[in-house]
């Protein structure tokens, strides 16, 4: 029951069903809508860890986060609607773009 729900002064509880990797809601109108979707690429997931090879990822929204992970971890914010990543330590790499939204992209780079 919602009325057992705390929310602090000028907060709102909406209660619905919504797929939440899918859907959210539109505070404008209070209904459930799809999430934007993104035709999201990546030019190759092998590169040389020499620091000059790249991998090269477009169709990123403006203002995304782009997450490495593995040996080396970085972050970083799209800016341009892509992301050009070098490698300088060998391996295996997660490599993800997030907005407030959802995550939108996410695969695995090899590094050698």
């Amino acid at each position: 029951m919602l009325s057992s729900v705390p929310t602090l002064p000028g907060q709102t509880v909406v209660e619905g069903e919504a797929d939440l990797k899918t859907q959210m809601m539109d505070t404008g109108t209070g209904q459930v809508v799809s999430k934007p979707t993104y035709s999201v690429s990546i030019d190759k997931t092998t590169v040389l860890a020499d620091g000059v090879d790249e991998v090269s990822i477009t169709g990123l929204p403006v203002g995304s986060t782009v997450r490495v992970s593995g040996p080396v971890f970085s972050t970083f914010d799209v800016d341009d609607g892509q992301a050009e990543i070098s490698f300088i330590v060998a391996g295996e790499y997660h490599v993800s773009a997030y907005t407030y939204l959802s995550d939108i992209f996410s695969t695995m780079v090899t590094a050698s």
